[in-house]
């Protein structure tokens, strides 16, 4: 009878060790993720401060527009996802065992195989909660990466870059226009100038 609750003991430990690991490397993927979110909000941030200089002192065109547009859908998806992240590191509420006087005076009190049955209770009841609060923040990691990293947001994000690469050579190339228009006026007036030189000089 012993060596059957000492089997059931271990099995419900071996259970209930998984479960703490499997917590862990949960934590460790959000770690990960943040880490990401970290340079993808510093590209984005980039792009944004991209095109308040290349707003300054030009129209708002069709081009820069988009450009906000997609910056805007990408930084709400990037918002939703890193509350889901937050929100499922901050699930830390595991069931673990008792290790105060009240657990020496139980062993103090009962037989072996009493102790032995109450711990396995104990640790099925602890691993019930844990499987559950684990489902509960790899839902949120699920949810996180459906917003953060979807392909609609990563969509969005290349359109984001592209239009701001775009923008930065049709503005590059609208000032170019300007210069280039300036040079004949210029030489325009030289001609000018020395055709009247020649006139006063006759």
């Amino acid at each position: 009878m012993a060596d059957k609750y000492d089997d059931l003991f271990g099995f419900y430990i071996k259970l209930y060790d998984d479960e703490i690991a499997r917590f862990r490397g949960l934590d460790t993927k959000i770690a990960r993720y943040l880490s990401a979110y970290s340079i993808l909000i510093a590209l984005t941030g980039f792009v944004g401060v991209n095109l308040r200089f290349l707003l300054d002192g030009s129209e708002l065109n069709l081009l820069v527009f988009a450009n906000y547009i997609s910056l805007v859908v990408v930084f709400i998806a990037y918002t939703i996802g890193f509350y889901h992240l937050i929100s499922a590191l901050k699930l830390e509420d595991l069931q673990r065992f008792a290790y105060d006087d009240s657990v020496i005076e139980f062993f103090l009190r009962h037989q072996p195989i009493n102790i032995k049955y109450a711990l396995a209770r104990r640790a099925k009841e602890a691993i019930e909660h844990n499987v559950s609060l684990g489902d509960q923040k790899s839902e949120k990691i699920a949810k996180a990466i459906n917003w953060s990293f979807s392909l609609p947001t990563m969509v969005f994000l290349a359109a984001s870059v592209l239009l701001a690469i775009g923008n930065v050579y049709f503005a590059s190339d609208t000032s170019q226009m300007k210069n280039g228009a300036s040079v004949p006026n210029s030489t325009q007036m030289l001609i000018d100038r020395q055709a009247d030189t020649n006139e006063e000089s006759k």
